[in-house]
């Protein structure tokens, strides 16, 4: 709901907040929400740990590429 009057109604975190009294939400939440579907497109959580996933398997692969180049570099000093 907080993705669709944020997406459609252009509300921000302060209004969502103040049209539902009922609700404990707290506007640093809604905000937190807000945000996550503006740099996402989406409120769902797997996206943001598919999101680390990948950047865990990036950083695996560079570090893995640069063990690499420092063992041939080494194994070419030694040769020459």
């Amino acid at each position: 709901m907080i993705e669709t009057l944020s997406k459609e109604k252009d509300w921000r975190d302060a209004r969502i907040v103040q049209e539902f009294p009922n609700k404990t939400c707290k506007v640093r939440y809604v905000n937190r929400l807000i945000s996550k579907v503006d740099l996402t497109g989406s409120s769902d959580r797997s996206s943001s740990t598919v999101a680390a996933a990948a950047v865990v398997v990036v950083v695996v692969v560079v570090v893995v590429v640069v063990v690499v180049v420092v063992v041939i570099v080494v194994v070419v000093v030694v040769i020459v």
